[in-house]
Parts: C-alpha cells; sequence; structure tokens
C-alpha cells in the first residue's frame, strides 16, 4: 500500500518490506517527530520522519512524501507541518476525510504525543521525539487499521463518537476480531459468502419483523435477545442502555441493563472496561476469546468473570444517528462452542437494527410526548379562548355553539352566522377567528347595511385618489386590511345586487380593482358573513344572487334567541352586572330574586344587546348594593308582543293571510307611529340601523304622512 517517495534523504526498504529511515544531514533538518504506520494486525510498520522547515505531504500522487495507493485516499490528502511549537495536520479537501483519533479533521488539527491520524484504510500514530521512552517494538495493538481485511472496498467513513481518552488496551485481552461494519449490511458480497450468511438471513428477517411491532425500549431488547439466542450458541446475554452524563457523552457506570438471558444459571456480570473501551473507542463490535479479566469495569473483583468460567465474549454497540446509545454483550462458557467471526457480524447486524428501531422508538415517544403536551395546550386555551369570547349562557343550545364555533374555526371554510339582531354574531365569528390558524392575523369587521351602495364599495375594496369628489388619498379597502386573516360582513343580505357580483369574484379567489384604479389587487381572506335575514326568500325574491348565496353557505351556524334560552338569561345579567360595576366604579354585588324574575319572565326582542343595556342602565341607577326590580327598566315593546302577533289577525280574532313583508311593514308603520314618527327611536325599538330602516321605507314607498 505504502511506497516511498522519490525525495532524497527520506527512507529506502529493507529486506523485511519495512522502509529504514536513513539519516539526514543535520544542517538540513533535524527529526522532531515520526509517523509510525500500523499494520493490518496491530503491529509497527514503516516509520516517517517528520521535520521542521516545510510540510510533509500524504496522497495516492508520488509527487507526495508519504504516499499511499488506496483508491480512499485523494491525490493531495493532507499535510503534517510544525507551526512554531504545535504540529499541525491539515485536510487539503481529501474526499472521505482525515481523522484523528475518529474525529473527522476539517481544516486542521493540532496534534499531541500518540494520536491516531487514519487516512483512507491506512493508519499512523504520531510519536514526538523525546517525549516518550518507548520504541516502536513496544507498540501494541491499540492502533490498527479497520477489521475487515480488503480496505479499499469495504471501507466506510467513521462517525465521530466522543467517549473519553484513548485507553490503553492491553496486548493480552485476547481480542481476535473486530468489525465496525457487519457483513450482512454489504452491498457486494461474493456469491459463497452469500450463501455462508443466509441462515443469518433469515434470521434477522424474523428478527426485523418482531421488532416492528414493539412499543417500548424493553420490548425491543427482550426481541434482539430473543433472536441472538435462536441463532447464536450463547450461555449469558444482555441488553444495556448507556446513561447520558451531564457533558453529554454516554457512560457506562450506570448503564442500565434492558434484557438479559441466562443459559447456565449464573449470575450476569459486566465484562471488564477493556473490552467495554474498545467498543466504545472505535465504535466497533470486539470478540475475545479465552477470556482474563483486567480492570472491572464495576469494581467487581478482578476474577469475577473468571469465576463464570467464560470462555468467549462478543461486545457490540447499539449506533443511532452516529452515536452509540447502548451494548449488547454475549457469553459462552463452553469450549466447544466458541463465539466466532460469523457470530460477531451476526451480532452487530443485530445490534445496528436495534439502533435503527430504537431511534424510531425514541422518535415516537417524543412525538407521543410532544401530542400529549400539546393537547394540554390546546385544551387549555381552547377553555381560556371560551372563557374570553363572551359567548356566556350553559345552555344546551349555547353549549353545542360554542362548540360548533371550535371545530369549525381551524378548518378555514367560509361561514354563515345566521340568528335574530343583537344574539351575539360577531362575538361567534370572533371565536371562530380565534380558533383558526388566521388568529394572530387581523380580524376586520363591517357592516353591509350602515352604508350606501358607492361607500359600501370603496369600504369593501378601497379607491384610488381621485375616484371620486372626496376622494382625496388613496384608500385600502377591507379586504386589504384583513389580508392573511379575517372579514366578517355583518347584515350581507342588504348589500346590493352589483356589490354581490363583485363580493363574489373576490371570494372564488380573483383579484380585484380598487374603485378608480386598474392594477389588480390579490388577497388570502376568510370570509364569515352574517344575516338577520330569511336569505332563501331575498333569493327567491331575486334580492340576493344565488351562486353567492351557496357560496357562503359552505358552513352554516345558527344562533338561538334569548327568548328559547331562558335558563342563560340569569348568567348573562350577573356577567354584565360584575363587568358594568367595574367599569363604572359602582359596588354593586348582583341582583335580587326580584330583578331575576323580572329579567327571565320578559320576551326580549333586542335578545342579548338589549339585556346588557338594560343591566348597564340598571348599575348606572341602581341605589343599593344589589340591582333589583325597580332598577329595571324594561322596553315598551313587550306590551306590543301581543300587537305584533295580531297584525296578521283580524278583529274578530280570525286568521288573515299575510306575508313576512307584509307583517314586517305593518310592524314598521305601528312602531313609527308609535313614536310619532321618530325614526332614531324607531330603528333603536325595532333594533335596527336608522340607515336600513330609511332603506325599508324606500323599498316599501313609504313617507311619513302629512298633517
Amino acid at each position: 500500500m505504502f511506497s516511498k517517495s522519490s525525495r532524497p534523504g527520506r527512507s529506502s526498504r529493507n529486506e523485511a518490506g519495512f522502509f529504514d529511515v536513513m539519516s539526514i544531514p543535520q544542517q538540513q533538518t533535524t527529526s522532531l517527530a515520526r509517523l509510525i504506520v500500523c499494520d493490518e494486525g496491530g503491529a509497527a510498520g514503516p516509520v516517517y520522519e517528520l521535520g521542521p522547515g516545510r510540510p510533509t505531504t500524504i496522497g495516492r500522487l508520488p509527487s507526495n512524501d508519504i504516499v499511499i495507493d488506496d483508491d480512499s485516499c485523494s491525490r493531495q490528502h493532507c499535510e503534517v507541518v510544525l507551526d512554531g511549537e504545535e504540529w499541525m495536520l491539515r485536510d487539503l479537501g481529501s474526499r472521505n476525510g482525515t481523522y484523528v483519533d475518529n474525529q473527522r479533521v476539517t481544516k486542521e488539527w493540532a496534534l499531541i504525543h500518540r494520536q491516531v491520524i487514519r487516512i483512507g484504510s491506512a493508519s499512523f500514530r504520531f510519536v514526538i521525539d523525546g517525549g516518550t521512552t518507548r520504541g516502536r517494538e513496544e507498540f501494541d495493538t491499540a492502533v490498527s487499521l479497520e477489521t475487515h481485511r480488503d480496505f479499499r472496498n469495504d471501507h466506510t467513513p467513521v462517525p465521530q463518537v466522543a467517549f473519553g481518552s484513548d485507553p490503553e488496551i492491553e496486548s493480552d485481552s485476547n481480542i481476535v476480531h473486530r468489525a465496525k461494519e457487519s457483513h450482512y449490511l454489504m452491498d457486494t458480497l461474493s456469491e459463497e459468502r452469500s450463501r455462508e450468511l443466509a441462515e443469518g438471513l433469515g434470521h434477522l428477517h424474523r428478527m426485523a419483523l418482531r421488532t416492528a411491532a414493539c412499543q417500548s425500549l424493553p420490548d425491543l431488547a427482550d426481541t434482539a435477545l430473543d433472536g441472538l439466542f435462536d441463532a447464536l450458541e450463547v450461555d449469558i446475554g444482555a441488553v444495556l442502555l448507556l446513561a447520558e452524563t451531564a457533558t453529554g457523552s454516554k457512560s457506562v457506570r450506570n448503564a442500565q441493563r434492558m434484557a438479559y438471558r441466562n443459559r447456565v444459571a449464573l449470575e450476569y456480570e459486566q465484562i471488564s472496561g477493556t473490552i467495554t473501551d474498545a467498543t466504545l473507542l472505535r465504535n466497533e463490535a470486539v470478540l475475545a476469546e479465552d477470556w482474563r479479566s483486567s480492570t472491572p469495569l464495576d469494581g467487581a473483583d478482578s476474577d469475577s468473570l473468571d469465576e463464570m468460567e467464560v470462555r468467549s465474549v462478543i461486545c457490540a454497540p447499539i449506533r443511532c444517528q452516529d452515536k452509540i446509545c447502548g451494548l449488547i454483550h454475549l457469553y459462552t462458557t463452553r469450549t466447544d462452542a466458541l463465539l466466532d467471526q460469523d457470530d460477531l457480524h451476526f451480532t452487530l447486524a443485530v445490534a445496528d437494527h436495534c439502533g435503527t428501531v430504537f431511534g424510531l422508538l425514541e422518535e415516537r415517544l417524543k412525538l407521543k410526548s410532544n401530542l400529549e403536551q400539546q393537547q394540554q395546550k390546546y385544551d387549555s386555551l381552547r377553555k381560556q379562548l371560551i372563557e374570553n369570547s363572551q359567548l356566556v349562557g350553559e345552555s344546551p343550545s349555547m353549549q353545542a355553539l360554542r362548540d360548533q364555533a371550535m371545530r369549525v374555526g381551524p378548518t378555514g371554510a367560509t361561514v354563515l352566522v345566521r340568528g335574530e339582531s343583537g344574539v351575539g354574531k360577531e362575538l361567534v365569528a370572533r371565536l371562530i377567528h380565534h380558533s383558526s390558524e388566521r388568529a394572530d392575523k387581523p380580524l376586520v369587521c363591517m357592516n353591509c347595511a350602515a352604508l350606501t351602495e358607492s361607500l359600501l364599495e370603496s369600504e369593501l375594496f378601497g379607491h384610488e385618489k381621485g375616484a371620486f369628489t372626496g376622494a382625496t388619498e388613496k384608500k385600502i379597502g377591507k379586504f386589504e386590511q384583513a389580508d392573511q386573516g379575517t372579514l366578517f360582513l355583518d347584515e350581507v343580505g342588504e348589500m346590493s345586487l352589483s356589490i354581490q357580483a363583485k363580493f363574489l369574484r373576490v371570494l372564488e379567489g380573483h383579484p380585484f380593482e380598487r374603485v378608480g384604479g386598474s392594477s389588480p389587487v390579490n388577497v388570502n381572506v376568510r370570509v364569515i358573513a352574517a344575516t338577520n335575514r330569511h336569505l332563501e326568500d331575498a333569493v327567491n325574491a331575486g334580492q340576493f344572487r344565488q351562486d353567492l348565496y351557496f357560496r357562503l353557505h359552505v358552513v352554516q351556524v345558527s344562533i338561538d334567541p334569548l327568548r328559547d334560552r331562558r335558563g342563560d338569561i340569569p348568567i348573562l345579567a350577573k356577567h354584565f352586572v360584575s363587568r358594568f360595576s367595574d367599569s363604572s366604579g359602582r359596588a354593586i354585588q348582583g341582583m335580587t330574586p326580584a330583578a331575576i324574575e323580572v329579567l327571565t319572565s320578559y320576551h326580549w326582542p333586542g335578545n342579548v344587546r338589549e339585556l346588557q343595556n338594560t343591566i348597564e342602565r340598571a348599575v348606572i341607577l341602581c341605589q343599593g348594593d344589589r340591582v333589583d326590580a325597580c332598577d329595571i327598566q324594561l322596553s315598551s315593546l313587550e306590551s306590543g308582543r301581543t300587537a305584533t302577533r295580531g297584525y296578521a289577525i283580524t278583529e274578530q280574532g280570525q286568521y288573515r293571510e299575510m306575508t313576512i313583508d307584509a307583517l314586517e311593514q305593518a310592524h314598521i308603520l305601528a312602531t313609527l307611529s308609535y313614536t310619532e314618527w321618530n325614526k332614531t327611536r324607531a330603528a333603536q325599538i325595532l333594533a335596527i340601523e336608522r340607515s336600513t330602516l330609511d332603506r325599508k321605507l324606500k323599498r316599501y314607498k313609504v313617507s311619513r304622512p302629512t298633517q
């Protein structure tokens, strides 16, 4: 693999095939350090002298100082140079990387005495002259090349694993085989070798099917150990989960035993630190025979495994995401059933499979924990949102309304909220918005009945400067204000047909133009519409577009009037008393039973809005510390409730045919007559806007009678 450089004053090959160090003239350079090559068996090989003055280059090209004939080595791989008082290793942009003690060198690395340099499939020990009295004859097996016999074909990069310093692995530990990658996982194998591994592949396949159903780490460890005992002639086995230290590294001292099997009725003992350190340090599985215990890991007697008469041991790392998370220990106590190299590769394949499943289980447990935390957070936020939504009430219809709004919110669908005036349609829209993914984006509200047709178009879509008289500057419409958020349009049934057509195009995702403009404007807006009208009758009468009706009618949320859920009246009343007493600075403690009785017996034509105004007025006028019946001033519409029903009844009490529009017209005229045509007062009684009343009178072609 190695060849000498053509440069003079380096080294020459002797009869044994190693390189002899040639004497270098003192005036040219002085040897300060050496790179000692380790052969495949771990013995010291050629020695390269390093001196000051210029870098020592290493690579595949013959022009390098040290030439490595290996395809995994780049043409100019790295160099070693004395920089001041430090020896520096510099990677020259190699394809497969340069490693020092199994850690990849990205740019440069300050070398320390006896560190191991890995380049391709070759290993060097860096030795500083004068730093040690040991010669290369004493160089032991602490550093070796990969276990695989053909490094050029089977080389894989070494993952970064940090497990303390490099321990001295004794030569008498009888480690007979090492493996970083199992033969079962190699892409290319000879046909003969594939036949030899066929039986093991069958065991691996069956075990993989069983481990796929594991739901916990102990189940995984038990299943893996069962598979190993089925395939191998082992007497004792254990799966350990390594403990994580405060620094993030893994510790074996407090390792947790996840699974254990025993065929010989002997107590389990952890193998000594020598084999464990060899596994952790180099991230590889090891096989030792004729075991002699040394330096027990847990402080047990040095002859503890000797007492068990252990003959061979396999220790394999369980690797998850390039980190060692556990170990597999297998022991045999019989001389006629020693573990061999195939057993080592099979155990490593099982360990690698366990590492993959371990990572998936760990991720699943993490996701499950996160899901539970998110569910708790969701439930807490949902409860808080309901409490802050002002949708007060505990009646079945109110609970169903809140649940429906919370379900609809995250969907992003267009919603049509229906209910009488004053029931709280805007509050429902706010709850839907705040329970959606747009909660942190704007919620823009607008009443479509409050403006004329021209002003409504300008408010919805905006206008350019000079678009009409009074347009002194460009104005952004409600749709643009609500971009990425929610637009709530109340009394959407009052839109004119021309505005409905433009509104429909925006709902369908088309761009629109501002009034007086020609540039298209694109927005992403969720629309929540509300109405107190019977839109189906408006569609049949040609007053509301059918296609817009179906576009709005994706999800319908209906709110019952207050008179149909009288059980909520005391709850709402107490809520409003508390709110208005705080805002007005009054020390009102609550309501008397008589006041509650008055409120629950009232018809509430104005629904929750009327109840709110009534309680606010009562709190202001209350002279005691509790609201009493005498403090409550109800609308005179309660006495007119019979008259409202009588519009469709003759003087003789018989039924008279009358349409809804005719009945509405008669009721409005009766209210105007009652208020002596005070439109503001009549609109308050009817619980509609003054502009809505004017529009209805215009539609009815009714004007105030002359005296």
